[in-house]
């Protein structure tokens, strides 16, 4: 992502277009004020996790 706030929106916005993320979802993971090790944790964790129905993935906004 881009270091400039307008063009981090806009690219933003054309990745939850492109993996078809709710609003409300960005929002959340924008938010969310985990640590860097509770957010690896939960990264983990997802990768041995079963997919998600429909094959949507969660937005990964933060740490990575």
């Amino acid at each position: 992502m881009a270091t400039h706030p307008l063009t981090a929106l806009q690219d933003l916005r054309g990745y939850s277009a492109k993996y078809q993320w709710s609003r409300w979802r960005v929002l959340r993971q924008l938010l969310d004020r985990r640590s860097y090790r509770a957010w690896l944790g939960r990264v983990a964790r997802d990768l041995n996790a079963p997919p998600r129905p429909g094959g949507r993935t969660a937005p990964r906004l933060r740490k990575g």
